[in-house]
């Protein structure tokens, strides 16, 4: 058996698995909509945890919805993704005094 040169297998195996690497490239890119709506809650969470103004455990709970939120868009679930993104957002917040 003749195997083949290293650089013709890898030309071979591109023309196998290109369009397959495509689709798999497209269902882990984040859309527009998801990464937006991301860093704004990353952000809230992380000002949340700084300011100690909401329960730790809110905090995790509300870190473990982006999680999911994350893998969904990647998955190419966008508005099932912005739907989770949109439930963060019902965390328990205290009023903020006024001056």
């Amino acid at each position: 058996m003749v195997l083949p040169a290293p650089a013709s297998y890898g030309q071979q195996m591109s023309k196998l698995s290109g369009p397959v690497a495509t689709k798999a490239e497209r269902a882990n890119e984040f859309t527009a909509a998801c990464s937006y709506r991301d860093l704004q809650l990353t952000t809230l969470i992380e000002r949340h945890g700084e300011d100690q103004d909401v329960a730790g455990d809110k905090l995790l709970e509300a870190y473990l919805i982006v999680m999911d939120a994350r893998v969904t868009c990647a998955r190419g679930r966008e508005n099932e993704a912005l739907a989770l993104y949109d439930s963060v957002i019902r965390i328990s917040v205290p009023a903020r005094p006024t001056r």
